[in-house]
């Protein structure tokens, strides 16, 4: 339910023995960027990704900067069969269906990081423009 709740653009998720300090601040938090677990469900999403092999970590990573399979199993050195494998084993245990929505979970969760929303260049001034004649 976590999981699905986050998916559907949740800003905060409470458990229903939340605290009315804990309610404070997940309403507070949903005006700041970013999500507000409360405990117990901060520890049980925690626990999804806790035991993560290294190279699980690698394929996620990956997966956030849209690298496809060939290429992952180059670097991490399986098959990309056995790395289409993996993903599909971690999305199960995450309750998602697409690698999408693995990233996004991984991201929100702070497991990731953000992806960097790359900066427009500013448009250059056409060299008519630029020249002054005297």
């Amino acid at each position: 339910f976590i999981v699905r709740t986050l998916e559907l653009g949740a800003n905060a998720y409470l458990t229903a023995d939340a605290e009315a300090g804990e309610i404070y601040h997940a309403l507070f938090s949903c005006f700041k960027p970013g999500i507000y677990l409360s405990t117990r469900a901060r520890q049980y999403l925690t626990r999804t990704f806790d035991f993560l092999s290294a190279n699980e970590i690698k394929i996620i990573k990956s997966l956030s900067r849209d690298i496809n399979s060939v290429i992952m199993a180059k670097e991490i050195g399986f098959s990309p069969e056995i790395i289409e494998e993996i993903i599909e084993k971690l999305k199960k245990m995450a309750q998602v269906s697409t690698s999408e929505e693995l990233v996004e979970l991984a991201r929100k969760m702070g497991f990731i990081e953000r992806k960097e929303v790359p900066q427009k260049h500013p448009k250059k001034t056409p060299i008519w423009r630029r020249l002054r004649f005297t």
